[in-house]
């Protein structure tokens, strides 16, 4: 059986691995995974992020922060995850 959990929200932010250890936070829905792309724009920038189960999050954070956390692709990184209504699915 699968379940999806489809998250409603505006709010992903991207959290680098070394970060772990210099703060703490206090979203549950913190998800690690590999930096598969980055794909920039003048403003804007998208980073793909894959899991260890092989699903792909994909946030859009402004190129300054971006550039700021020094992403790279191979990299490892946080989906950190605020959500008010999380909805759940499972097949039939």
């Amino acid at each position: 059986m699968y379940i999806i959990a489809s998250i409603q929200t505006v709010f992903v932010f991207l959290k680098l691995n070394y970060l772990e250890f210099l703060m703490k936070i206090s979203a549950r829905n913190c998800i690690e995974g590999t930096i598969q792309a980055i794909n920039e724009g003048p403003v804007s920038t998208e980073i793909v992020i894959k899991t260890a189960c092989g699903q792909e999050l994909v946030s859009s954070i402004t190129t300054a922060s971006a550039k700021s956390l020094n992403l790279t692709v191979g990299g490892k990184a946080f989906a950190v995850v605020k959500a008010s209504n999380v909805m759940v699915a499972v097949a039939e």
